[in-house]
């Protein structure tokens, strides 16, 4: 079974549905790994908080961490949730072309944005403490277009979780071919 890999900016979910999928695809019965979620993959090997790094060392080293964990986990199979980030490096997004399958959640940016406020304020996200509602959604919008230019699938992120995963699954599984490049 091929890598997923789910891409799309903070708050479209990635790691809600990248569970359901994990778990609908059964991942983790046969190869004793379901879904992993970069930035949580990160964050245990620095035992520190993506603010953390990103106050500490910067954006720049906490995208060469990203790139260091792409690696690592290239070649495990299953579900990943990449960061809102991570194709924004080119490096990154080649890396990510070669491990598997980029289905990008396109998700209206005021769905995003209400998620992370209702999650802690965004205060885990050191974008959203940068910049204004304005501001993300100008980002939003710069990221909607290289997320779609790299993903091999587009789904609504909009949709109730079991229509996601079941449209995931029909289009990586249907002829396991990239749809559109």
């Amino acid at each position: 079974m091929v890598t997923i890999l789910l891409c799309g900016f903070m708050g479209c979910g990635k790691s809600t549905v990248g569970k359901a999928l994990a778990d609908r695809l059964g991942f983790n019965q046969r190869t004793g790994f379901s879904f992993i979620d970069l930035d949580e993959y990160i964050v245990a090997k620095e035992r520190r908080p993506i603010k953390d790094i990103f106050a500490i060392d910067g954006e720049g080293y906490f995208r060469t961490l990203e790139k260091k964990a792409m690696l690592e986990i290239s070649n495990m199979g299953g579900v990943v949730a990449l960061g809102g980030g991570t194709l924004l490096t080119p490096e990154n997004a080649k890396i990510a072309k070669l491990c598997g399958k980029i289905v990008y959640l396109q998700t209206p940016f005021h769905i995003c944005y209400d998620r992370v406020m209702a999650e802690d304020m965004g205060e885990s996200r050191p974008l959203f403490s940068k910049y204004s509602y304005n501001e993300l959604e100008q980002i939003y919008a710069e990221r909607d277009e290289i997320y779609s230019r790299h993903a091999n699938y587009v789904i609504n992120g909009d949709d109730n979780i079991d229509t996601i995963v079941n449209t995931i699954v029909t289009k990586v599984t249907r002829y396991n071919r990239p749809e559109r490049r």
